[in-house]
């Protein structure tokens, strides 16, 4: 069964916010991780991470959202209702995003400064933002997808039954925002792998961080948590894999090489050779020296950054998207590239 869950509240907008929240109110009235760095190896307890502490920051078909007009219709987030005028779903002060990039930079250019990048608007700010066209500014509709888009992402409300159709097609979480990524779209109508599934979910800032706050309500930390980063990503895009299963004694979800056995006895295959890396796949490094079998630490390979001195862009524990270098020792990791995983499916 789904479980509805709350979003967070966000702090208030500063006074230059404000003020320009009661403008545009007004001409609406009128208008209608295993840590920052990792630790030497050789301090580090086998099987479980590198040290870390953290740095935070679906699919659609062609069912239009332009077709929504009854709150019946349109999937809201609980205690949120949608609004036919303004095509946003709102609470009593507040409404529902993300927002498209165009709406986010008026939004500062209006003195919103940090909050313009929350997920959560003042309602009235945010009407005013959108108007009442049919797709939001720094949008038009797509009539491959039937939604409103920016090339990068669709943007909703989404209609109840498409939000029920991007669950069961492994969206789960990100069914409920306000925005899915085009690239999460296609890989999905194309049938693509888990591995491109979890990095088309996994690569966005919003998905990062409720795998985040998933990670801080089970595990509490992300300090030796690379193992509940990784297995809480796949789990939200779709995998089936236990947060509470045990082999050898630990954990799949807690410990890397428990984590590792788990995902091959699924049949996923090996990868040994570095050059041989695509987004998406599960990476594992070396383990301390005479226990090899347990990896210091695991992280989703997202790109090369420079293939040629081997510096990856990857996502785990320790930030949102950032620079490894996957062999070296140095600044960003401790323990180098020893193979990767990806699935069969």
């Amino acid at each position: 069964m789904h479980t509805s869950r709350k979003f967070t509240k966000y702090s208030s907008p500063s006074a230059a916010f404000s003020l320009a929240l009661g403008m545009l109110g007004a001409l609406t009235s009128l208008l209608a991780a295993c840590g920052t760095a990792d630790v030497p190896s050789a301090l580090v307890i086998a099987g479980t991470d590198e040290r870390t502490s953290p740095n935070r920051g679906a699919w659609a078909g062609k069912e239009s959202t332009i077709a929504l007009t009854s709150a019946a219709d349109a999937y809201c987030a609980p205690d949120f209702a949608y609004n036919a005028t303004y095509r946003l779903c709102e609470s009593s002060d507040e409404a529902q995003g993300p927002f498209p990039q165009a709406m986010v930079d008026s939004c500062r250019k209006a003195g919103g400064g940090n909050s313009c990048g929350k997920e959560m608007w003042n309602k009235r700010f945010a009407e005013g933002l959108r108007g009442t066209a049919q797709c939001a500014p720094g949008t038009t509709l797509d009539a491959s997808r039937g939604e409103c888009s920016d090339g990068t992402y669709v943007y909703g409300p989404f209609s109840r039954k498409l939000v029920e159709t991007c669950r069961t097609k492994g969206g789960n979480q990100m069914c409920e925002t306000m925005r899915w990524p085009a690239s999460y779209v296609d890989v999905q109508r194309a049938g693509a792998s888990m591995n491109a599934r979890v990095n088309a979910y996994y690569s966005q800032q919003a998905n990062y961080n409720r795998v985040f706050n998933n990670v801080m309500g089970w595990f509490g930390t992300t300090v030796n948590g690379c193992a509940a980063f990784m297995s809480t990503a796949l789990r939200q895009a779709g995998f089936d894999i236990p947060q509470n299963a045990i082999i050898d004694g630990y954990r799949v979800s807690t410990w890397t090489a428990s984590f590792s056995k788990y995902l091959a006895r699924k049949g996923w295959s090996r990868i040994d050779n570095h050059e041989d890396l695509r987004p998406g796949d599960v990476v594992f490094t070396v383990g301390n020296p005479g226990d090899d079998a347990h990896p210091l630490h695991t992280y989703m390979f997202h790109g090369w950054k420079d293939r040629t001195n081997k510096i990856g862009w990857v996502i785990d524990n320790q930030a949102f998207t950032h620079e490894r270098d996957i062999f070296n020792y140095g600044s960003h990791n401790f323990s180098p590239f020893k193979y990767a995983l990806r699935s069969r499916e």
